[in-house]
C-alpha cells in the first residue's frame, strides 16, 4: 500500500492498478492485496495506532528545527488556515456538501512562514466550523516546536474568538487574528480621529492606527491595529466604510514593539478565496484610542 501511495493513489481502489503489474510483482516477491483486503486490515488500526506515527512524526520535526537553527530563544511564525477538499463521491467519509456546492472535506492546517513548511494537519467533516477543534490543533503544533522558542501565530477572521485569545495568552504564545467587521467594530473605527493614523512605512499605500477594544461578550480589553487605504477613484464609496477600505487585526503584541518589528496582516478575503492571504506590513505607533 506504501508503494502504491507513492505512486499517486488516493484511495483503496487505486490497488487494482498495482495488482496488474505482473512485472512489479516479481520484483517485490508478493502481491499487492484486493482493496477488499486492504480494507479489512486497516480497519484493525486504532486511535491508538495513529498516534504512534504522529509521535514520530513529532520527534522528525524537533529534528528538522534542530538542523534549521531554530533553538530556545527563536522565533517562530506559525500561519494557521484552514481549506476545502473536493471528494468526488458523495459517500466518501466525512464529504458533506458545503458552500462550494460540492462535497467536501475541511481540514485545518498549520505552515511554519520561516521555511515555508507544512508542521500539522487534522482533517475534518465538510460541514465543519472553521475555528473547530483549534485549541487542541494548536496544542499538537507546539508540541513540534523546540521548548523554548518564542512562537507568533497568525489566523484569518474565521477564527476570531475570545476563547483563542484566552488560550493563546495562557501558552504565551503572540497572536496576530484578523477581525470580521460588525457595526459595533466599525462605529468604533470610524470615531479615530485622523491625525492617530500614521503611514504604512514599508507600503506605498494605507495608514495605520491601534485602539483597546472589548467584544460584547468579553470584560477584557485587547489590543487593535486598524489598516485604511483611501477608495480608487470613480470606486463606489459607502456611508459605512466612508471613503475608506478597512482591514483590522486583534494581536497581544507588546505596543513597543510595534515601531520596531513586523507584523504580520491576516486580510480576510471574500468566501470565494479558499485559503486567507498573508501580506506583512510594518506600522509605526500612534496614540493608542481606547473605547468601551
Amino acid at each position: 500500500m506504501t508503494e502504491a501511495v507513492a505512486l499517486g493513489a488516493d484511495c483503496l481502489d487505486d490497488l487494482a492498478v498495482a495488482r496488474a503489474d505482473t512485472v512489479q510483482e516479481k520484483l517485490r516477491g508478493f502481491s499487492t492485496p484486493a482493496p477488499q483486503t486492504a480494507g479489512s486490515f486497516l480497519r484493525r488500526f486504532t486511535l491508538g495506532h495513529i498516534r504512534q506515527p504522529d509521535k514520530a512524526l513529532r520527534e522528525v520535526h524537533l529534528r528538522a528545527f534542530q538542523l534549521l537553527g531554530v533553538k530556545k530563544g527563536g522565533r517562530v511564525t506559525l500561519d494557521f488556515d484552514s481549506t476545502y477538499i473536493r471528494s468526488y463521491s458523495s459517500r466518501r467519509q466525512g464529504a458533506d456538501p458545503t458552500w462550494t456546492k460540492r462535497y467536501t472535506l475541511h481540514p485545518l492546517l498549520c505552515f511554519v512562514a520561516e521555511f515555508g513548511t507544512c508542521l500539522h494537519a487534522a482533517l475534518r467533516r465538510g460541514r465543519a466550523n472553521t475555528s473547530r477543534g483549534i485549541s487542541r490543533f494548536i496544542e499538537e503544533c507546539l508540541r513540534r516546536l523546540p521548548k523554548g522558542a518564542a512562537v507568533r501565530a497568525r489566523f484569518d477572521s474565521g477564527f476570531y474568538s475570545s476563547d483563542l485569545f484566552g488560550a493563546l495568552e495562557h501558552r504565551g504564545v503572540t497572536y496576530l487574528v484578523g477581525v470580521p467587521h460588525n457595526p459595533r467594530l466599525s462605529r468604533v473605527i470610524r470615531q479615530i480621529p485622523d491625525e492617530d493614523y500614521a503611514p504604512c512605512i514599508d507600503k506605498d499605500e494605507g495608514e495605520v492606527a491601534e485602539f483597546g477594544y472589548r467584544m460584547a461578550h468579553d470584560s477584557r480589553f485587547r489590543r487593535y491595529v486598524v489598516k485604511r487605504i483611501a477608495i480608487s477613484p470613480g470606486e463606489q464609496a459607502t456611508l459605512e466604510e466612508a471613503g475608506y477600505h478597512y482591514w483590522v487585526l486583534v494581536t497581544n503584541c507588546e505596543p513597543p514593539a510595534v515601531s520596531s518589528c513586523e507584523l504580520g496582516w491576516v486580510r480576510y478575503w471574500s468566501a470565494e478565496q479558499p485559503t486567507a492571504t498573508v501580506e506583512p506590513y510594518s506600522a509605526t505607533r500612534s496614540k493608542p484610542f481606547w473605547i468601551a
